[in-house]
């Protein structure tokens, strides 16, 4: 991270940042032994940069020369430390148990709209999670008032699944889905379809649809390679672009976490980031 400031002074000061910028695979951030490759993938890195001059040549040097310590094993048990892009809880549970409140439009309507943003592809990432606390912070929204939008948005969704008299079973697995994304019981989805109508404050959800002319651009390392997904969105109707600007509609992503140059700007312009396989649902969404 110190010489980060002299090699890469573009990058966030963040090992995952550094990668991001230098292209180097991190893969499950906070596994001590893939960041300890990464951090020497880093100063690989930093070498190419400063040659045919190495600034580290004598510590390099000593550090080739040290042996390893000898740790003895305690009684503990040995574990890993995991991902830090995995969470223990359900993000409701990370927010504020305080007494609710009324929810009006001015409150609802952006917590729906990034539902709406976080849900395209079927899953909550990490980032995601801490965009939705984040949110519920801004608007004051306690844990049951969350939990209570949670219902409505589920209704709203169910409102729209049987408008035209049949709940098919595709339409029923999504609000399953949808449910246990949103930390709701299997039981809420029945309530929901025995709702007569949404909320008066929701009155459509899940209305994300692409559009002919659609500026859709792709990053990391996609299976199946990245010309052949930028040809998918061009039989879609869209438009693949190379970089991230206001007017791009989506970002599609080997991993929705990434912290690519490209993933920072579709955040900070609220730009849905999305993996391959819901940007293939979308793009075949009404036989599009």
């Amino acid at each position: 991270m110190t010489e980060a400031v002299r090699f890469l002074p573009a990058a966030p000061r963040t090992l995952a940042g550094c990668c991001a910028v230098a292209d180097i695979p991190l893969g499950k951030h906070h596994d001590a032994l893939i960041d300890a490759r990464a951090a020497a993938e880093l100063l690989r890195h930093y070498l190419a940069l400063a040659h045919p001059e190495s600034p580290w040549g004598a510590c390099l040097t000593a550090a080739f020369a040290t042996a390893w310590p000898a740790v003895s094993r305690g009684a503990a048990n040995l574990v890993r430390r995991g991902a830090s892009a995995e969470r223990d809880s359900h993000f409701l549970a990370r927010l504020l148990d305080r007494l609710p409140r009324a929810c009006d439009t001015v409150q609802a309507d952006p917590y729906f709209a990034l539902l709406d943003q976080v849900l395209l592809d079927h899953h909550i990432s990490a980032t995601e999670a801490d965009m939705l606390i984040a949110l519920a912070a801004r608007l004051d929204l306690s844990r049951a008032d969350a939990l209570r939008l949670h219902h409505d948005y589920l209704s709203a969704l169910a409102h729209a699944a049987k408008a035209d008299g049949v709940v098919t079973a595709a339409e029923r697995h999504e609000l399953d889905l949808v449910a246990a994304l949103l930390g709701l019981p299997p039981a809420a989805v029945e309530q929901a379809l025995a709702t007569a109508a949404p909320p008066q404050h929701l009155t459509t959800a899940g209305g994300f649809r692409l559009q002919p002319g659609d500026l859709v651009v792709f990053t990391g390392d996609i299976a199946g390679g990245r010309e052949s997904w930028e040809e998918r969105a061009r039989q879609a109707g869209c438009v693949p672009h190379s970089t991230v600007t206001k007017r791009v509609r989506l970002l599609v992503a080997a991993d929705p976490d990434t912290m690519s140059g490209k993933a920072r700007k579709a955040r900070a312009y609220s730009i849905p980031i999305v993996t391959p396989d819901a940007f293939a649902r979308l793009a075949s969404a009404d036989d599009r």
